[in-house]
């Protein structure tokens, strides 16, 4: 690059001086008098940075995941026609010179090269494809085919030019295509913009693009996948529409678009004003991305272009929450200069000014910047201030904006167990939210960040993910355990153990430490310095000064501190190298003090709390299991008929979709409880879940395995596999769970107290009814969901009655007795899928009263779930109503005594 070409405004002045008149005039023209055009640039001046210092900023990582592709910057080539006006080697250069950098180019459907002739010039580049819908929807369903071929990752589908904006400019210069080129993508008759009086390219636009469109038309483009309810029994997958291509929405520039576009189903809005060149006096984009960031930031990927000239542009445009940046006119500009090269100098301009402002406003990774940035009103201007996390420890991290806490109400029955007493919580049904907007969205922000970036423990001590449950004065970042679950569900398996035993660190030192040990750890901890969990691993020794002495070994890894748990005692122990004896650390004889000493300590609840972060990886991992399912079988065929038709495979696929749904359902009812009440109990929600995850994952994954095929099982597919398995086998054992489960409801109903205030008469009929299988509804749960769920609610009922009925009928003939394991095992059985029914139905009714995306299809699923729920326990149920069950298990009881005295006498009579 020549030395005097050091900005992008001398490329520009470099075409201005160059470029026929016609040309030069397309390229720079906005509509009518240009306002919006001019606004563009200047509204990013009126941004402002204020950077933070001394934060150690070596290791810059500019990189992002985009719609699944990996690439080296958040900057990429927008659309933008006719590049060989530039230069003669057109979009080919430009999309070469996107390679060249890592990033993404978008193809122009008004360009003078072919989509194909694009693909063969830069086959390593990540391509997308601009979309206009035309009049005949045949030619669109072809470039769209083509595209697919082509091997193009996206489509951006343009919808901010029903018509196009009157350009003064163009119609002076009776614009028109030079007659040596041709658009590139259509046949000879419509690849040629003739020159009339006026714009030839308005009036190729007129002719051809459809200004009827509407909406619903992009339901036409997005396929999308489903579940669908066709008869009592059956659940098929139902897939709709022409492509698997992401879509892409460009030129919104209001949230209520952003809103609808998000609630179709499309994968990222494109905030754009089409450089100026539609409406004029509409807004910059940089003015409306704050409002649509707001709207769905946390739901869709948000990119944007027109106006960035410079890498502090980038910079502000990502921390008003865009997730990619966009450049046309500077890529013009170095076209024109040197083709392919002068469009990489560019590009090395923009990216090198970028690099130099994360640098500057000390931040390290991109995706820091949105989460660790607030805006402020000062003096009409709107203020960037950029703090981030990067060093040893973090000691010196500034902390995040505190956002308000949950308001908790007071202690409450805890629910699962007072089913067994008799009752039966209203407001679980009603599912509230415990975090208000300004939580929910700075939570969307978090998940953002974690589901491409937590996969190694310096990004996880980066993003100030340490500190989750940390409070605000230790620089924590206090979240609740709704958002710490949310959090867990995209780390990666890697990283998840390390970040897990950490937070239950905190956790303990939160709850047993001292005033002093609270002010001395916690903020280490939350800034970063890992400490790891060890239950009674290592055996400890009083001395006569009141310190201990512990001795054993433990597995080595990278933390700072151990925390040992010895009985109901805690010891904080700092790693020393002595310690190092290999892979393992060797403690002998190490001296704990009394100041790092905790008393008192009962591990219960805070075990119980991650055992739900567990599970809550296991709902991701288990998707990523299904989703790997999906792209294995679409291309499959068996007996001359896609996989995919088969209507067993996509009821397998649906059952598995639909455990996962339950499964995080539970989980989400369950933190909702953590998260809503003072000091709650919630034992046996926690076991349930992990009784339901052990009984339904291995269903999920057997049947999942005979999909792919046994013998044609890849190894990515068989290492998710293996992920969930470890997962599993984590948790509790099934024996052990169901039996907890039962013991503890029969415990609370022994000590409950609760006596329902009716009359003799209405104990009754209740008991009449109950014996004719009718039972007489008391809560009256269908008012408390949406109608459309009555039929759900109903049958919810009808199982909650009849275990209450069975509980007492027990109690009252003298068999209630833990020691009756198989008994036990039954109850935990109706009680697991009592809370899956809870947590289902009450999650798809709020989603639909809200609006939630794709609620009608969590209506589907919440009465699926209810009917195969009460499906699977009415014999159950049955059985105890009769008394029934004690005679089976006589007959069980009785084989098995055999079988082992006979084993027994066998042995007797060999020896």
């Amino acid at each position: 690059m020549s030395n005097k070409f050091i900005s992008v405004k001398d490329f520009e002045n470099y075409a201005v001086s160059t470029l026929p008149r016609t040309v030069l005039g397309y390229y720079q023209s906005g509509a009518c008098d240009e306002y919006t055009l001019s606004i563009n640039n200047k509204a990013f001046n009126k941004l402002r940075i204020v950077p933070r210092m001394l934060r150690d900023v070596r290791n810059r990582d500019l990189s992002i995941t985009v719609q699944g592709d990996r690439v080296n910057v958040p900057i990429g080539i927008s659309p933008c026609a006719m590049h060989k006006m530039a230069h003669e080697d057109g979009e080919c250069a430009s999309a070469r010179a996107a390679g060249k950098h890592g990033t993404i180019f978008i193809l122009s459907t008004l360009s003078t090269c072919s989509l194909e002739e694009v693909a063969t010039a830069a086959p390593n580049t990540v391509k997308w494809f601009q979309l206009y819908i035309y009049k005949d929807k045949a030619l669109t369903t072809s470039l769209i085919r083509r595209a697919e071929k082509a091997g193009y990752k996206a489509l951006v589908l343009t919808v901010d030019a029903p018509v196009f904006g009157i350009r003064y400019k163009d119609i002076k210069n009776n614009f028109s295509l030079p007659s040596w080129l041709k658009l590139g993508n259509f046949s000879k008759e419509l690849s040629e913009i003739n020159q009339t009086n006026g714009s030839g390219l308005t009036k190729y636009v007129m002719s051809l693009f459809d200004d009827r469109l509407v909406w619903d038309d992009i339901k036409w483009l997005k396929r999308s996948l489903h579940l669908l309810l066709y008869s009592e029994s059956d659940i098929h997958i139902l897939l709709f529409s022409i492509t698997d291509l992401p879509i892409i929405v460009k030129g919104i520039l209001s949230a209520a678009d952003a809103k609808i576009a998000a609630d179709l189903g499309c994968d990222g809005v494109f905030v754009s004003n089409h450089g100026g060149r539609q409406l004029d006096t509409s807004p910059a984009t940089i003015e409306v991305l704050p409002s649509i960031t707001r709207e769905v930031g946390h739901r869709v990927d948000i990119y944007l272009d027109c106006g960035i000239r410079h890498g502090t542009d980038v910079f502000k445009a990502l921390a008003l929450g865009a997730k990619m940046v966009f450049l046309a006119q500077p890529i013009l500009w170095g076209l024109t200069y040197d083709g392919q090269k002068g469009a990489e100098d560019v590009f090395g301009i923009v990216i090198n000014e970028f690099d130099n402002t994360m640098a500057l406003a000390e931040i390290t990774m991109w995706s820091v910047i949105n989460r660790r940035v607030f805006f402020r009103k000062l003096e009409r201007q709107l203020i960037v201030r950029c703090t981030s996390t990067n060093n040893s420890y973090g000691l010196n991290k500034i902390k995040p904006i505190p956002v308000p806490d949950i308001v908790r109400k007071p202690p409450r029955l805890p629910f699962l167990k007072s089913i067994y007493a008799g009752q039966y919580d209203i407001e679980v049904l009603t599912y509230p939210e415990t975090l208000n907007l300004e939580r929910f969205k700075d939570l969307e922000s978090r998940v953002q960040q974690v589901q491409h970036n937590c996969t190694k423990i310096d990004t996880v001590r980066q993003l100030g993910l340490f500190g989750m449950n940390a409070p605000y004065p230790c620089s924590g970042l206090n979240l609740s355990d709704t958002e710490i679950a949310r959090v867990f569900e995209h780390f990666d398996s890697n990283t998840f153990k390390s970040v897990f035993d950490h937070t239950l660190c905190i956790d303990i030192i939160k709850t047993f430490g001292t005033p002093n040990q609270k002010s001395k750890y916690l903020p280490l901890l939350a800034s970063g310095a890992v400490c790891s969990l060890h239950i009674d691993t290592v055996t400890g020794k009083l001395l006569p000064n009141e310190s201990w002495e512990l001795t054993g070994s433990v597995k080595n890894s990278t933390d700072v501190f151990l925390l040992f748990v010895i009985g109901n005692k805690a010891y904080i122990v700092e790693k020393d190298k002595t310690f190092v004896n290999g892979e393992n650390l060797e403690l002998r004889q190490a001296v704990v003090t009394p100041d790092d000493i905790m008393e008192n300590v009962n591990l219960t609840k805070i075990m119980h709390k991650g055992k739900l972060y567990t599970c809550s990886l296991l709902t991701t991992s288990l998707k990523r299991v299904v989703q790997s399912t999906i792209q294995s079988i679409i291309p499959k065929t068996r007996l001359n008929l896609k996989l995919r038709e088969y209507d067993s495979v996509l009821k397998i696929l649906a059952k598995s979709l639909i455990n996962i749904y339950t499964l995080e359902s539970m989980i989400y009812l369950t933190t909702w409880m953590t998260d809503g009440f003072d000091d709650p109990d919630i034992e046996l929600e926690s076991a349930s879940i992990q009784l339901f995850a052990r009984q339904t994952v291995n269903n999920i994954l057997i049947d999942l395995k005979m999909i792919n095929g046994r013998n044609s099982i890849n190894e990515q597919f068989l290492s998710l596999c293996n992920e969930v398995e470890d997962l599993v086998e984590s948790l509790e054992g099934s024996m052990k769970l169901a039996n907890f489960i039962s013991s503890r409801g029969v415990e609370f109903f022994n000590k409950s107290e609760y006596k329902e205030n009716v009359s003799f008469l209405t104990t009754v009929y209740r008991n009449i009814m109950m014996k004719k299988n009718k039972p007489s509804l008391k809560y009256d749960l269908k008012q408390f969901l949406h109608p459309a769920l009555k039929h759900a609610a109903n049958f919810l009922e009808y199982d909650v009655l009849k275990f209450q009925f069975i509980i007492n009928q027990c109690h009252d003939a003298g068999q209630l007795n833990t020691d009756n394991q198989m008994l036990m095992e039954r109850l935990s059985t109706v009680i697991i899928y009592i809370y899956a029914m809870t947590a289902v139905i009450g999650r798809a009714s709020r989603s639909y009263c809200t609006g939630i995306r794709f609620c009608d299809y969590e209506m589907n699923t919440g009465e699926t779930v209810v009917r195969e729920s009460c499906a699977l326990l009415k014999p159950i149920l049955e059985e105890l109503m009769s008394g029934k069950y004690i005679a089976t298990d006589s007959v069980y009881e009785s084989f098995a005594d055999q079988l082992l005295v006979n084993n027994i006498n066998r042995e007797q009579i060999e020896t």
